[in-house]
C-alpha cells in the first residue's frame, strides 16, 4: 500500500474496531483512536486526512440532536468511517465479506482441511483438599513445539481459525524477517482478533498487516502474558479461600514444620477468615491466599503430621 507510516498506523488502528462481517462503519473516539495507534490527537489527525485523500476511508459527518443547551443545541456532530472497496481490495478483504473464509488464498497459500485440526484445550487441575500442593501455571516455553505440526504450541489457535499449517510457517518468515516473533504478535492481538471473530483470509491479512506496524510486540505480548498470569493467581487465590472457608475450619497452620495457629472461620460470612495465634488474630486474605498457592504454609489436622494442605 502507497502509505506513509503514519497512515499504516491509523489503518491498522481503524481495522482494531472494523467488523469484516457487516462492514458497518464505526464510531470510536479520536481518543480511542488515538490510543490504538499510540499517537496524539493532532497526529491522528494527520494520518486519517492521508488515508482519506488515498481513498482509503470515508468520513461522513452525519447530525444527531445533542442534549446541549445554547448555540450547539441539536448540533452534535459524528463523523463514521468507513473502508472504501480499495482498502478492502489491497487489504485482501473484500471476498470474505458476507462469505466464508475461501479454501484457497490469493497468494498461492491453501487452506486445506486436512491441515486443519482441532486443538483441544487442557482444562487446568483445580486445587482441591485434600489433594495436595497446587500445580504453578506458566506460560508456554517459547521454544516448546507440537511435534505433529511442527508448530510453537501458542500458534496452534490459528488452526481452529481457518489457517493452514504452510499459511502459519509462512507468516513466521514474514515476521522473522521483520525482526519479530509471531507468537508475540498473536499473544498482543489474541483478544481482538476474537472479538472481530477474524477467520482464514481475513484473519491471514490482519496479522500481516501487523507485522508491518512500528510496534514492540515483545514487549506488549510480555506485559499482556504477564497480566494474564496475574489475574489467574487472583482468581486462584480466590477459590483457595473459599475452600480453606469450607474445608479447614480449625486445623493446625504450620510454616517450615513449625506451629503458627488455628485457622478459623469467620463467624459473620462478610467477614475475613483468620489464623488464630498465640499472640494474634493473622487475617487470611488475599495476599495469604497467595502466600498459601505458593507453599508457604501448610493446614494439617491437630496432632497430626499428615499435611491436609500444604
Amino acid at each position: 500500500m502507497d502509505l506513509r507510516k503514519g497512515g499504516r498506523r491509523a489503518l491498522h488502528a481503524i481495522l482494531a474496531f472494523y467488523n469484516l462481517k457487516t462492514r458497518a462503519a464505526i464510531f470510536p473516539t479520536r481518543e480511542t483512536l488515538a490510543i490504538e495507534a499510540g499517537v496524539s490527537l493532532p497526529t491522528l489527525h494527520r494520518d486519517l486526512a492521508e488515508l482519506e485523500a488515498r481513498e482509503y476511508i470515508v468520513r461522513l459527518p452525519q447530525r444527531h440532536k445533542s442534549v446541549a443547551t445554547g448555540p450547539n443545541a441539536g448540533k452534535f456532530w459524528l463523523a463514521p468511517i468507513l473502508l472504501t472497496r480499495k482498502a478492502l481490495l489491497l487489504l485482501n478483504l473484500e471476498e470474505v465479506i458476507h462469505k466464508q473464509p475461501s479454501l484457497k488464498m490469493r497468494d498461492g497459500i491453501y487452506i486445506d482441511k486436512e491441515h486443519t485440526k482441532e486443538v483441544k484445550t487442557q482444562s487446568s487441575s483445580k486445587n482441591t483438599f485434600p489433594d495436595g500442593k497446587p500445580e504453578a501455571k506458566s506460560p508456554a516455553p517459547k521454544n516448546e513445539f507440537d511435534p505433529a505440526t511442527k508448530l510453537p504450541i501458542d500458534l496452534l489457535p490459528l488452526l481452529d481459525r481457518g489457517l493452514s499449517v504452510p499459511t502459519i510457517f509462512r507468516l513466521m518468515r514474514l515476521a522473522s524477517a521483520a525482526g519479530k516473533r509471531m507468537s508475540d504478535i498473536y499473544a498482543y492481538r489474541t483478544g481482538r482478533i476474537a472479538t472481530l471473530g477474524l477467520t482464514g483470509r481475513s484473519l491471514y491479512a490482519y496479522l500481516a498487516e501487523l507485522i508491518g506496524e512500528d510496534i514492540d510486540f515483545a514487549y506488549v505480548a510480555n506485559k499482556a502474558r504477564t497480566d494474564t498470569a496475574q489475574a489467574e493467581e487472583v482468581n486462584e487465590a480466590k477459590n483457595l479461600l473459599q475452600r480453606l472457608r469450607q474445608t479447614c475450619d480449625g486445623l493446625e497452620v504450620r510454616k517450615n514444620g513449625g506451629y503458627v495457629g488455628v485457622f478459623r472461620v469467620a463467624s459473620n460470612p462478610d467477614d475475613c477468615d483468620y489464623i488464630e495465634t498465640s499472640a494474634s488474630l493473622v487475617p487470611v486474605n488475599l495476599r495469604a491466599a497467595k502466600a498459601i498457592l505458593r507453599g508457604a504454609f501448610a493446614f494439617v489436622q491437630p496432632n497430626e503430621a499428615m499435611s491436609v494442605y500444604a
